[in-house]
C-alpha cells in the first residue's frame, strides 16, 4: 500500500494518542459553542429499515469481522503484527462510542453528530497503518482482506453519515420559508 517502512507500537500510540487530543478539543469546542441551548432529543427514531441493516453491518463488519481476526490471528498465536494492526482500531473505535454517549446522553449536544466526522476518516488512517504493518506478512492474508473489508466499509459509512446529518439534525421538523 504505502511503502514508508512498518510504523512502530510507539509511532501509532503517538498518533492515536495526538488525535484523541485533538479529537476531544474539538468537540469540547463544539460543546461550548451549543452550551445553554435546549438539550437534543437525538435523531429521529425509528430508524428506516435500510439504516437498521447498514447499522447490523457496521457491527458484523466493522466490529466482530476485527475482533475475529484480532483474536484468531493475534491474540491466540500471540502475534504482535496482527496485535499492532488491529489493537488500536478497537481501542478507538471504544473511545468514539463513548465520546458519542458522553456527547448524546451527558451533555444532550447537538455536537454528538460531529464525532463520526472526526473519528471515521481516522479510522480509514488506522486501516492504511494496519496495512503498513502487516505488509512483511504476506502470508496473513485473511487479516489483510479484513483490513480491506474495513477500509470499503469506512469509506461507505463516511458517506452514509455525512448525508444522514440532516435527518440526524431533524431537518425535515424546520419550516420551509418560500
Amino acid at each position: 500500500m504505502l511503502s514508508i517502512g512498518t510504523p512502530t507500537l510507539g509511532l501509532i500510540v503517538a498518533e492515536n494518542a495526538a488525535f484523541f487530543v485533538i479529537a476531544s478539543i474539538i468537540l469540547s469546542i463544539g460543546v461550548l459553542r451549543y452550551r445553554g441551548t435546549a438539550p437534543f432529543p437525538g435523531p429521529v427514531r425509528p430508524w428506516p429499515t435500510w439504516f437498521q441493516i447498514w447499522f447490523r453491518v457496521i457491527w458484523i463488519a466493522g466490529f466482530l469481522l476485527p475482533l475475529a481476526a484480532l483474536v484468531g490471528f493475534g491474540l491466540v498465536p500471540n502475534d504482535g503484527a496482527v496485535i499492532l494492526a488491529l489493537a488500536p482500531y478497537f481501542v478507538m473505535f471504544v473511545l468514539q462510542i463513548v465520546s458519542e454517549q458522553y456527547l448524546f446522553q451527558v451533555h444532550k449536544s447537538p455536537i454528538w453528530v460531529a464525532v463520526p466526522c472526526l473519528y471515521l476518516p481516522w479510522r480509514l488512517w488506522q486501516v492504511v497503518r494496519g496495512f503498513q504493518v502487516m505488509e512483511p506478512y504476506p502470508h496473513l492474508t485473511l487479516v489483510t482482506y479484513t483490513l480491506w473489508v474495513l477500509f470499503v466499509l469506512w469509506i461507505i459509512n463516511i458517506g452514509v453519515h455525512l448525508t444522514g446529518i440532516p435527518g440526524s439534525m431533524r431537518y425535515r421538523q424546520h419550516k420551509t420559508v418560500v
